[in-house]
Formats: structure tokens, sequence, C-alpha cells
């Protein structure tokens, strides 16, 4: 499963000379041209990349290939910080792999997109910068982080009591961790939180009727403190979740205990 954010997020402006605005089309005595390539490696655990002839205004008619390598057993988190791109023609998109494959398509960023971070699953992603022939901006500059693939969490029996990393102190950021839980057959399996805080819209906390995590089976989505009274007893003997969270702003996370019914 993609990961990606969708929902609008402030970012702080950065200081001058990233100020948009500022900076016209290139000067006429630069040649377009990419700046991309293969990044990070098999010990490198982040890094930076950006825009051609950032923090001036990148160039018309390019399309930009960066490669992002990171770790084995790591997948990898990316944020854009500035991100200022004309109209919707010019935009950035974002692969999972180390090819340019529409069906591993995790998202596409352009100047209208409610957000500017998303995760990979696994440790390679692609990135394809394009512009068309008319109108510039500053670009983008973006960080990525490699982050170790955390293990499921299974639970199964009576009862049980599940919690976000690292609860009650601070979860990390770009957390993906998946959680499942079985009772008996032919039971049901109620689940109840007792402790919720999270970045509201940001982190979130997914909740899934059985074991697979697609979007039909969906039952809760929890983020911000609308998690606190949530209780619910599912149709079946099993149900299975994912905590995700963005770059900024970590809190103390979840608790939730479930018991068969």
């Amino acid at each position: 499963m993609y990961v990606h954010y969708p929902k609008t997020k402030v970012i702080t402006p950065c200081p001058q000379p990233w100020a948009r605005g500022r900076f016209a089309a290139p000067p006429k005595r630069l040649r377009a041209g990419c700046n991309g390539g293969m990044l990070g490696g098999p010990s490198t655990f982040n890094g930076t990349l950006f825009s051609p002839n950032f923090p001036n205004a990148y160039f018309n008619n390019i399309d930009c290939r960066y490669q992002i390598n990171a770790p084995a057993g790591h997948y990898i988190g990316l944020s854009f910080d500035p991100f200022f791109l004309q109209d919707k023609n010019d935009f950035v998109s974002v692969y999972d792999g180390p090819e340019i494959d529409e069906a591993k398509l995790i998202q596409k960023f352009n100047a209208t997109s409610p957000t500017t971070q998303c995760q990979g699953p696994s440790n390679q992603m692609t990135l394809w910068f394009h512009t068309d022939h008319a109108n510039v901006d500053i670009g983008w500059y973006a960080k990525w982080v490699a982050k170790r693939v955390l293990s499921p969490i299974n639970q199964s029996g009576p009862s049980g009591v599940l919690t976000s990393p690292n609860y009650p102190n601070h979860y990390d950021s770009f957390t993906n961790q998946l959680y499942t839980v079985k009772v008996n057959p032919r039971s049901r399996v109620r689940a109840r939180v007792v402790d919720f805080d999270t970045e509201e819209n940001y982190d979130n906390l997914l909740i899934y009727e059985g074991m697979v995590q697609e979007p039909q089976f969906l039952v809760a989505n929890l983020s911000g403190t609308r998690g606190v009274k949530w209780d619910h007893t599912f149709a079946g003997d099993s149900f299975s979740m994912k905590f995700i969270s963005d770059r900024a702003d970590q809190r103390k996370g979840w608790r939730m205990s479930w018991t068969q019914v």
C-alpha cells in the first residue's frame, strides 16, 4: 500500500532568498538542463535534492529524473519545503522503485497539491520533474529520509492492548506501523480507544475489518483527538490497523484495548 497525505498543511516560510516572487526567469546565459541522477546508497540514510537552478527559477521544457536508493530493510519518507511550481502543467511525480511506472505512482505534486510530502513502501524511489513551455517559479527543495521497516505487531487470544510506537512518549516522524488482532473463530472482537493524541489530519490510525488493508474494509480513520471515545465491535473475529505519521509535530500517540466478545 502506498502511503500519502491528502490534506492541506501550512509550511513555515523559508528565509530569504527562497521567498516566492523574488526570482525572475533564469538569465539567458544559463543553459537549461537537469541536475538529476542517482542519490543515496546502501549506507546512506538521508539526503536532499532540488529543482534545476534552485533557488532561482527552474527552466522550461525539461524532464528531470531523480532516483533515491536507501539501505535494504528501509522505506523512504519525502518532504518538499519550499514547493513552488507554475500551473498544473509543471509537476513532480513520485514512484516506488527505480523506474517511471504509472502503476507504481505514489503521488503527483503540482501547484495545487494540498500536501508536499509522502512515503514509499520500499527502499527505492524515483522522482520525475516535468515543466512545459510557459511560466516558471523558484521550484522546490526536498529532503528524504530512510526509515527502518517495522515488523507487524500481531496479537491473538481473548484480550490485549495495542499502542503507537514509543507510547506514551512521542512517536517518530514518517512512522508506518501495521497491527493485526485475531480472536477465537466464530467469536467477535471489540476494540476501545482509551487514550488518543496525534497531529490532527496528518497522523492517522486507519482501522480495517479483517486482515486486508484496503479502502473497502476501512472502518475508521482516527486523527487528532477524535479517537478518544472510539468504541467498536467488529463483524468478525479479526481486525487490522495501520498507523502513519508525517514529517512534523510528533505527539504521544494512542492506546487501545481489545477483547473477545
